[in-house]
């Protein structure tokens, strides 16, 4: 189950989706924090990993050099390293790799990072984890755990 995240991480993570919204509007899906940021056992010096999930196809070299930038300037002005993987769409719902596994056990939504400050969320379309768990099956009970529901026009909540 992941861990609580640290408010720092939160603000890095808020900006870091504000700019790839900016750079790739709609094709951009999801930010999904996995590792030991995401499992709550981050030391001070622990890196930032996050799975950038999008529409269509992805060129990861040049997903790189468009968001170097970016990712390079948030992580010298936090002092902290950011590593960014992505992935288009379709391979993060169907793929079945260990390192998929692992995202989908301990990643954190972005979504559940702003309901984690808010107190709640609401999306038009279900994020990604939630539509891979209802096709895939939840072995370990976390959509129970975390007493998510669908509504009508897959309007989904979500509270503690």
């Amino acid at each position: 189950m992941p861990g609580k995240i640290n408010p720092f991480i939160q603000n890095i993570l808020v900006e870091l989706q504000s700019r790839f919204s900016e750079l790739y509007g709609g094709r951009l899906i999801q930010l999904i924090l996995y590792g030991s940021q995401a499992r709550g056992e981050a030391g001070s010096g622990s890196d930032i990993y996050i799975l950038v999930v999008f529409r269509g196809a992805v060129d990861a070299g040049l997903e790189i050099a468009r968001t170097g930038e970016i990712v390079a300037a948030l992580s010298l002005d936090h002092d902290v390293a950011i590593a960014c993987v992505f992935m288009e769409e379709d391979r993060y719902l169907h793929r079945q790799g260990p390192f998929l596994r692992n995202v989908r056990r301990e990643g954190i939504v972005f979504e559940e990072l702003l309901a984690e400050s808010k107190g709640a969320w609401t999306a038009a379309n279900p994020p990604l984890w939630i539509l891979h768990k209802l096709r895939h099956g939840d072995e370990e009970g976390f959509l129970k755990s975390k007493r998510v529901t669908t509504r009508p026009k897959w309007i989904l909540t979500h509270s503690n």
